[in-house]
């Protein structure tokens, strides 16, 4: 959509705000595309968990897909 960093801060912060609301965190972890462009964000970020940029990045996501994958399906009780 070619949001600015303003922009684009609000709606995270938004997001940011629901996801404290549901669960409580201690700690988030900024992960995807924009992980490691870390430094330039966080400081518009608001959050009561600690932000924590994702260390592999945007393979994050696959890396961790990959894992759940190969574990075997549990069983619904």
């Amino acid at each position: 959509e070619m949001l600015t960093w303003k922009q684009w801060s609000k709606r995270v912060n938004a997001y940011l705000a629901r996801l404290e609301s549901l669960i409580s965190p201690d700690t988030i972890i900024i992960g995807g595309g924009l992980s490691k462009d870390y430094e330039k964000f966080i400081r518009r970020l608001r959050s009561t968990a600690d932000l924590l940029p994702a260390t592999l990045f945007n393979g994050a996501g696959i890396v961790g897909a990959a894992i759940a994958a190969a574990r075997p399906a549990r069983r619904a009780m």
